[in-house]
């Protein structure tokens, strides 16, 4: 139970940073549309 719930927040904080990196991605394609990423 222990170990399945640290994989489990481990996977949650994996998600997070996927999710930050590809909204901050979206923001720098707001901020300069010349770019195409």
């Amino acid at each position: 139970m222990c170990s399945q719930h640290v994989g489990a927040d481990m996977l949650f904080d994996e998600l997070s940073a996927v999710f930050l990196h590809r909204q901050r991605q979206q923001e720098l394609v707001h901020l300069s549309p010349r770019l195409d990423l």
